[in-house]
C-alpha cells in the first residue's frame, strides 16, 4: 500500500506527537477519526457533560471539513463516557441534534478513566464519502484495501458500485426519547424541527437552530462601554453628531449581544430548547437578531427615526419574557443541575440588564434630543431630574411607598386582604439610580414579606404590619424590610436563591401562576391568580439586579418569628462609574 495516498489531519493537541497519531485519517472513500475529548484542540475543558459533547462533536466537524467530509458522511460513532448512568441521556440529546436525520449506527460504553480527569467523554467517528466516482472505488480496492471495505459495509445498510456514483445508506439506528419512550410522528417532527432550514429565511418565526450567521457574530467580542459613557450619553448639550455615534454604536453592538444570547441557548440541554416557552423565547431572540442584523447602518435623521422604532418595538417584544423563561426552567428542572441552570440564568440576565441599559439610554437621548430641538429640554428631563433613564433625586420612601400600595393591591385580589407597612428611618433620602431596577427589587421583597405575613395570620386573621427602615450613609442606600411571618425554614435556606426553587404548592402544572413581575412591571397573570408567587425566579433575580452595579442583597431568618432581607445599593455617580462596564 502506497502510503502517500492517505490524508492525515492533526488538530494540535497535546498528545498526537506525543503518542503518534492523526486526528483524521483519509484512506479511499473512508475517513477515520481518532478518540476526540474537549479539548483536543488544545482548547480549555468546559464543565459538564453536555458542553463537553457538543465541544468534542465540533472539533470532529471541523477536522473532518478539512478533508472534504461532513458529519452526513458519519456511518459509525462510539462514545466512551464515565458515567452512563448519570450522563446517557444528556448525551444523547446533544448527539440527536446532529445525527437526527443522518442516524449511523452507534456504541456507547463506560469506561473506567480517560487520560485526564476532566474529561467526561471521548468519542470516535467513522465517514464514509456519501458519492464516490466507481473509478476511485475500483481503484481503491485494486490496491489492497478490499477487506477494508469490506469490513466498513457492515456498518452500513449497503454499499454497491452502480453506474457511475456509489451510494451508501447508512444503518438506521432507533430514535428513543429521554424517558425511552419512542417518538410518535408528531414528537418526532418537534425533535428533529431544530435541524431543518427555514422555509423563508427573511422569517424570524422559523429560525434554524444552527446558523453561520450566529457563529460569525457572536465571536466577535463585546464592545463595551463604561458606566461613565453612559451617564455622558445625555448629559446636555445634546448635539446630532452625539447621538448619531451612539446610534451607530448600538447598530454595530446589537446583533452581537444578540448572536452570544442565542449562542447561550443552543448551549443548554436539546430537551430543554423544545419545551415550548424557553423555545418561544428563542425564537424571539433569534428574530431580533436576524433584524438587527440586517438593518443598514445609521446615517441620517431618517434612519435614526427608523432605528428608534425598531429599537422600541424589539424592546416591547422583549419586556414579558421572564415569565416564559421562569415556566420553562421549571419545567425541565429534571434534565440539569443546579450549577449549571444558575450560570445559564445568571449570564443571560446579566446579558439582558446590559442591552436594555444600553437601548433605553439612547431611546431616552433621542427624545431628550428631540426636546431640546423643540425648546422643551427641562420639561422632557423634569428640570434635569432625568439623566436619561436614570434618575438623579430617586425618593426611596416614595418608591417604597408605591410598590408596597401595589402588592397591597395583589394581595387583596388574591387573599381578600393585605396587611399594612410602615416606612420609618431617613425617609427623606434621595439618590441616583435606575427606577426600574428599584421597582422590581422593592415589589419581589414585598411580595414575599405581604405573602408570608398573611399565611401565618390565616388562622387568627389577625396579622402585624411589614416594617420597611431606610437609611443612607457612604455614598449608599440600604433598605431592610422586615415581616413577621414565621421566617424561613432552616432546611430551604440554602435553596433559597437557587432559580426554579419556590415554596408555594402547586397541584398540577397548569395552576401554576405566571410570575408576572419578573421583569419589574406589575401586571394581571395570565394564569387564575394575580402575580403575587411565581415559579422560583424572584429572589435570584433580585440578587442580580441588586450586584449589577456593586449593591448587595441579604437575608437573614428567624425560623418561628419572622424574616428581614436587607437591600443595599450605590449611588449611580461618576466616581463609581469608570469601575463598571456594561
Amino acid at each position: 500500500m502506497d502510503l502517500s495516498q492517505r490524508q492525515k489531519v492533526g488538530s494540535g493537541g497535546p498528545y498526537e506527537d506525543l503518542v503518534g497519531y492523526s486526528r483524521v485519517l483519509v484512506t479511499g472513500p473512508f475517513a477515520y477519526v481518532a478518540g476526540t475529548t474537549a479539548g483536543s484542540d488544545g482548547s480549555a475543558i468546559p464543565p459538564g457533560i453536555v458542553a463537553q459533547t457538543r465541544q468534542t462533536v465540533e472539533i470532529i466537524r471541523q477536522k473532518l471539513a478539512q478533508v472534504s467530509y461532513t458529519l452526513d458522511d458519519v456511518v459509525r460513532v462510539r462514545m466512551f463516557v464515565m458515567d452512563i448512568k448519570r450522563d446517557w441521556e444528556q448525551v444523547a440529546c446533544v448527539m440527536n441534534e446532529y445525527f437526527a436525520e443522518i442516524k449511523p449506527v452507534m456504541t456507547m460504553v463506560q469506561v473506567a478513566a480517560l487520560i485526564d480527569e476532566q474529561m467526561l467523554i471521548e468519542v470516535e467517528m467513522d465517514a464514509v464519502a456519501k458519492k464516490a466516482s466507481a473509478t476511485s472505488w475500483k481503484r481503491f480496492l485494486s490496491s489492497g484495501h478490499k477487506d477494508v471495505a469490506e469490513s466498513n459495509s457492515s456498518s452500513s445498510s449497503s454499499i454497491a458500485i452502480l453506474g457511475s456514483d456509489v451510494p451508501y445508506n447508512s444503518m438506521a439506528s432507533k430514535e428513543y426519547l429521554p424517558d425511552g419512550t419512542s417518538p410518535t410522528p408528531h414528537r418526532r417532527t418537534m425533535l428533529h424541527q431544530h435541524d431543518q432550514q427555514p422555509s423563508d429565511p427573511e422569517d424570524p418565526a422559523e429560525p434554524s437552530f444552527y446558523s453561520e450567521n450566529v457563529d460569525r457574530y457572536a465571536a466577535k467580542n463585546h464592545q463595551r462601554v463604561t458606566l461613565r459613557s453612559l451617564l455622558h450619553m445625555c448629559e446636555p448639550p445634546l448635539t446630532r453628531e452625539g447621538l448619531l455615534s451612539n446610534a451607530q454604536y448600538l447598530c454595530r453592538e446589537r446583533p452581537v449581544r444578540y448572536a452570544k444570547r442565542v449562542k447561550l441557548f443552543q448551549q443548554l440541554p436539546y430537551i430543554v430548547n423544545l419545551n415550548p416557552h424557553i423555545n418561544e423565547v428563542y425564537k424571539i431572540y433569534y428574530g431580533n437578531f436576524e433584524e438587527s442584523r440586517k438593518f443598514p447602518m445609521v446615517q441620517s435623521t431618517r434612519d435614526q427615526e427608523q432605528f428608534v422604532d425598531m429599537l422600541a418595538r424589539q424592546s416591547r417584544v422583549l419586556r414579558d419574557i421572564m415569565p416564559d423563561i421562569a415556566r420553562g426552567f421549571y419545567e425541565c428542572q429534571r434534565y440539569f443541575g443546579t450549577d449549571e441552570r444558575s450560570r445559564f440564568l445568571d449570564q443571560l440576565i446579566k446579558m439582558r440588564i446590559g442591552l436594555r441599559l444600553l437601548t433605553s439610554q439612547y431611546i431616552a437621548q433621542y427624545h431628550q434630543y428631540q426636546a431640546t430641538l423643540n425648546g422643551e429640554y427641562e420639561k422632557e428631563t423634569e428640570n434635569h431630574r432625568y439623566q436619561g433613564i436614570i434618575d438623579n433625586r430617586l425618593y426611596l420612601a416614595e418608591m417604597v411607598h408605591l410598590c408596597a400600595q401595589s402588592v397591597q393591591a395583589m394581595c387583596d385580589m388574591t387573599y381578600g386582604q393585605a396587611p399594612d407597612f410602615i416606612i420609618d428611618g431617613q425617609t427623606d433620602v434621595s439618590f441616583r439610580y435606575i427606577p426600574s431596577h428599584l421597582h422590581y427589587m422593592l415589589t419581589e421583597l414585598l411580595k414575599n414579606a405581604f405573602r408570608a405575613t398573611l399565611l401565618v395570620a390565616k388562622d387568627n386573621n389577625k396579622h402585624r404590619p411589614v416594617l420597611v427602615t431606610v437609611s443612607e450613609g457612604s455614598g449608599r442606600v440600604a433598605i431592610r424590610i422586615r415581616d413577621y411571618g414565621g421566617g424561613i425554614p432552616l432546611k430551604i435556606h440554602p435553596r433559597i436563591f437557587d432559580y426554579s426553587f419556590t415554596t408555594v404548592t402547586h397541584h398540577s402544572m397548569d395552576d401554576e401562576p405566571l410570575p408576572g413581575s419578573t421583569d419589574g412591571t406589575l401586571g394581571s397573570s395570565s394564569g387564575a391568580q394575580p402575580p403575587i408567587a411565581g415559579l422560583g425566579f424572584g429572589l435570584p433575580m433580585t440578587k442580580v439586579y441588586a450586584e449589577y452595579f456593586g449593591g448587595s442583597l441579604n437575608l437573614i431568618s428567624m425560623e418561628g418569628y419572622g424574616c428581614d432581607a436587607f437591600i443595599e445599593l450605590p449611588s449611580i455617580d461618576l466616581t463609581k462609574a469608570p469601575k463598571i462596564q456594561i
